[in-house]
């Protein structure tokens, strides 16, 4: 193919030229298609890290908001119990108290 392409052009000097500037073109492109891909590679890096980064922060969030969640069981189961003792203080001081 490459053949038919010089020997039609007649004379040797512009097929050498033509061959150099495909041969220069196809580098060209090359090189481009390496940006491309090396672009691409370091975009999916930097997806990556980020992805990575925002599972580290909701791993931090889930841990935090379990630790908020059992204080706050804790504080609630407290504050039922000292409701229960109050009531039962309550009850004991009416069984005691003389009615009338």
């Amino acid at each position: 193919d490459i053949f038919k392409q010089l020997t039609n052009m007649g004379d040797c000097k512009t097929g050498i030229k033509w061959l150099c500037s495909s041969v220069v073109e196809g580098q060209l492109r090359e090189r481009a298609l390496q940006r491309e891909l090396e672009e691409e590679e370091n975009s999916k890096t930097l997806v990556q890290q980020e992805l990575a980064a925002v599972e580290v922060n909701f791993d931090e969030f889930k841990r935090e908001t379990d630790e908020k969640e059992l204080s706050l069981r804790n504080e609630f189961q407290m504050t039922i119990r000292s409701l229960e003792m109050q009531n039962e203080r309550l009850k004991t001081l009416r069984k005691n108290q003389p009615i009338g």
